[in-house]
């Protein structure tokens, strides 16, 4: 099938064809030429251990020819290769990073073939949370739980007639917030697998929910440019806060809790004494819809990116400090390793790409993926790496193993 992109236009029509996109679905042919360093071709593909294998031995990763046949755990091929990442990578660095995605087919366990567009691990890294599904407004939306480590699909929960654009989870993972295309926002009780409150607060697509710190707070914004506060006990909405001209596509709070960051399509990311009231700063710079904000774990910066191909690191005080280049098409999400080191970033031009923070540069590209990357996001520890698509689905990657993980697994529970 020929390759189907989408290039910028206007912004109108640029998102009217994102959406178009998103309805068909319509997988892009991959063949991708075989990564280099220098002149050097380099393949790398996990030694054959057989199907009794476990996730642990898969850490033991051995180069072999590329003529050789996939290594197997039975049934299931499991392929590995570095992303091209330029003839100046050096093996350290290459160690740092991992394996990386490339023109190989994805390996699997089960089969799930569903959009996920967002997806957030639990503080303590057990359970992962997936938002998608098949259709924009035409099918019911999918909030899954995953665990992570051995790509088991633990539960369903269900609520949303359309697809689910975000999730979150509360710091002690006992309450998981889903938003979608419907403009509903779920909050899900996560031992008991059912929805204990449902707000409907916005009057189109929520675009983005998020908890405080402390738990009992949270926040939702969506295309009706709506900054709605709650707490969470109840809920009960607290207060709105008003300043963006056009939809806001992403909240964020501080790691302290005391500011929150919204990023919108005005161009615009503003941060907030939310408990006030108060716009704090205002971050402009971009020349397109900002759909991504993200703060560094010790909070002294944050990152910004969006429709203009950019990546923009600032201080609190809203002072730009650097502008990273690398991806070729829009930005959807940011995610801060935990220590701080790394940024990656989702996008559309169906690759994540990871960037050293210190050095200001790209580093590694995980590319392979066969249409838009709409989310990311780092396991607690930085282990893992989860990303998600709708083409591709749910991919997760083990960083320090240098090795894929799975696409996705398991059966849904009561599917």
């Amino acid at each position: 099938m020929p390759s189907r992109t989408i290039r910028e236009r206007s912004p109108g029509r640029r998102w009217c064809l994102a959406l178009l996109g998103l309805l068909l679905a319509c997988p892009v042919a991959r063949g991708q030429e075989t990564p280099t360093i220098g002149n050097l071709p380099i393949v790398a593909r996990l030694s054959s251990i057989g199907p009794a294998a476990s996730v642990a031995r898969l850490s033991s990763v051995g180069f072999l020819a590329d003529d050789q046949e996939s290594p197997t755990i039975g049934n299931l091929s499991i392929v590995a290769r570095l992303s091209s990442i330029g003839p100046a990578a050096s093996v350290a660095r290459l160690s740092s990073i991992g394996f990386l995605a490339g023109d190989q087919e994805t390996p699997t366990i089960g089969n799930w073939t569903r959009w996920v567009t967002s997806v957030d691990f639990s503080a303590d890294g057990a359970l992962l949370a997936t938002g998608g599904g098949q259709s924009l407004q035409y099918r019911p939306g999918d909030v899954k739980l995953w665990n992570p480590a051995t790509g088991e699909l633990v539960a369903s929960l269900e609520g949303h007639g359309s697809n689910v654009w975000s999730v979150a989870f509360s710091p002690d993972a006992a309450l998981l917030l889903t938003s979608g295309y419907d403009g509903k926002v779920i909050l899900f009780n996560v031992a008991e697998r059912k929805a204990t409150a449902t707000l409907g607060a916005h009057k189109s697509w929520c675009r983005s929910v998020a908890f405080a710190p402390d738990g009992q707070h949270f926040a939702t914004a969506g295309e009706d440019g709506k900054v709605i506060l709650w707490q969470t006990e109840g809920p009960k909405e607290l207060k709105t806060l008003e300043g963006h001209t056009s939809a806001v596509y992403q909240v964020a709070f501080s790691p302290d809790g005391a500011t929150l960051a919204t990023a919108g399509g005005d161009q615009v990311t503003r941060l907030w004494d939310w408990q006030a009231g108060q716009e704090k700063a205002k971050l402009e710079g971009h020349t397109d819809a900002v759909w991504s904000v993200a703060f560094d774990p010790s909070g002294q910066s944050l990152a910004t990116a969006g429709a203009d191909h950019k990546i923009k690191l600032w201080d609190t005080s809203g002072k730009e400090l650097a502008t990273l280049e690398g991806p070729k098409d829009w930005v959807s999400r940011l995610a801060f390793s935990p220590d701080g080191k790394l940024l990656a970033a989702s996008c559309l031009d169906r690759a994540v790409r990871l960037m050293d923070v210190a050095e200001r540069k790209e580093v590694a590209v995980l590319d392979g993926f066969t249409s838009s990357v709409w989310t990311v996001e780092f396991a607690p520890g930085g282990k893992l790496l989860a990303a998600g698509s709708h083409g591709d689905s749910l991919r997760i990657w083990d960083l320090d193993a240098k090795q894929w993980l799975f696409e996705a697994a398991g059966e849904s529970p009561g599917q």
